[in-house]
């Protein structure tokens, strides 16, 4: 099966997410992530730079063992959801006045893989960092700010462009 014949409920999938999944055999081995996925443009370099440094953590004899499970935006960030081995991470977040935070709970901590675990978990947590500053539309330097309630990471022009479509739907 090729990227481009790759299909979410018969609809075409992603195309950034495509380009992924084709750039990082080791990582996708040409499948799309178990659950519907979705690749912001702006974020492309910052998940394809984590798809490689996880690809150099893991080394081909643990590539096999990854999955990704999910990519998307969530509370104005990054959110890349994986399998190790036979166990997920599961993430935990939470949004309050004091802004958005994100727990991790291990499913298993007894695994010959949780060193690995870690170092992935790790990697994962940067490039979530790295998206609370970066515009999810274009890439550039952005801060995360509410749009009609919701939490988005956007430069100054893309904020005042979301905020002008805002007001148009009001």
């Amino acid at each position: 099966m090729t990227v481009d014949a790759l299909t979410y409920l018969g609809s075409p999938i992603d195309p950034d997410l495509a380009r992924l999944i084709a750039a990082h055999p080791q990582v996708f081995r040409g499948r799309k992530p178990r659950v519907f996925s979705h690749v912001p443009s702006g974020w492309f370099r910052l998940i394809d730079s984590l798809c490689t440094d996880i690809e150099a953590a893991l080394g081909p004899q643990h590539c096999g063992d990854f999955s990704v499970v999910q990519i998307k935006e969530k509370f104005g960030s990054l959110r890349v959801y994986f399998r190790l081995g036979d166990h997920e991470d599961v993430q935990v977040a939470v949004v309050s006045s004091e802004g958005a935070r994100q727990a991790t709970i291990c499913t298993d901590t007894s695994s010959k893989l949780e060193e690995l675990r870690a170092q992935v978990r790790s990697l994962v947590n940067a490039a979530e960092a790295a998206s609370t500053t970066t515009c999810e539309t274009c890439g550039a330097k952005a801060e995360r700010r509410a749009v009609k309630g919701w939490l988005t990471t956007l430069c100054e022009v893309h904020f005042a462009e979301r905020m002008q479509l805002a007001s148009f739907a009001e």
